[in-house]
This record gives C-alpha cells, structure tokens and sequence, in this order.
C-alpha cells in the first residue's frame, strides 16, 4: 500500500487557498451580492475547482510536462481574479448601502 506524500502548502498557496475559503463563506454566508452574482460566482469556483482538480490528476501522470504547469498556473491566476472580483463586488455593494 503506497503511503500519500504530504507537500506544505507554500506561502502563495496558503493565501490563494485562504481567499477561496473566505469567498466560499461569503457565498454561503449571504453577503449582499445579488442573487446573479451569487450563481455566478458559485459556477466559477465549480469550474476552477473542476480545471484544478484535472490538472493535478494530469500532472501526477505527466509530472514532467511542463505544460501542465503552466496550465495549473493559469488556473491559479483566474481563482484568484474570480475572488478579487468578488471581493470588490462585495466592497462595493456595503459602500452603496452603507454598511
């Protein structure tokens, strides 16, 4: 039986990871955004969630292939634009009603 290797999370990963998790609370916790945003945002993080999780199956295949990098790089960089984007939609709607 083959033991699982257990990587720390590096700085980045941990503030990356940190953020999905406020976000993901944000959502679940009714914050202000509208409904729309709401589902927006939800899809977002299925589909990033989803591209993240093909990405690391690829790679334990392909541990090489420096595409695959790249790719999961990318990825990285959208998760954290969706929850900027989130994050400033939210600050904008407490600034327009006050809170």
């Amino acid at each position: 039986e083959a033991a699982l290797a257990v990587t720390p999370l590096s700085a980045e990963q941990l503030r990356r990871h940190e953020a999905r998790a406020r976000l993901v609370s944000q959502v679940n916790g009714g914050t202000e955004y509208t409904p729309e945003t709401e589902a927006i945002v939800r899809r977002n993080l299925r589909v990033i969630e989803q591209a993240m999780q093909e990405i690391h199956e690829a790679i334990e295949e392909d541990p090489n292939n420096p595409n695959l990098r790249e790719l999961l790089t990318t990825i990285y960089q959208k998760e954290s634009l969706l929850v900027d984007n989130a994050q400033r939609i939210e600050a904008e709607s407490s600034q327009r009603t006050g809170i």
